[in-house]
């Protein structure tokens, strides 16, 4: 989604091993999470979101975690806590790591 500068048309993002229905799942959780752009497309039986941009918090998030030492220490931590931290505190504990470099 990153490289994708086309906003008039939405990214197809397909998973070899992943049904539409999940990755319309996650794709409708990084939109309420505030770091993508997508729509509803679903209709009266059917389940779809399309995304559509990054966002400026998708944007910060990414530019943290893209660095090996925060995103090590991210997943070490992760691991720690059993995957179970909630985005939020990801998106924070990323900036923290990320500004530990910089000091």
């Amino acid at each position: 989604m990153e490289k994708h500068n086309d906003l008039l048309h939405a990214v197809e993002i397909n998973i070899s091993d992943k049904s539409q229905a999940e990755i319309s799942y996650h794709i409708m959780l990084l939109h309420q999470a505030g770091l993508i752009k997508a729509e509803d497309v679903s209709g009266t039986n059917s389940f779809s979101w399309i995304p559509i941009s990054l966002t400026w918090q998708g944007h910060e998030f990414l530019d943290a975690v893209r660095n090996d030492t925060v995103w090590t220490k991210l997943k070490a931590k992760l691991s720690e806590q059993g995957g179970n931290i909630p985005l939020h505190l990801l998106k924070e504990l990323a900036a923290q790591y990320a500004r530990d470099l910089l000091l």
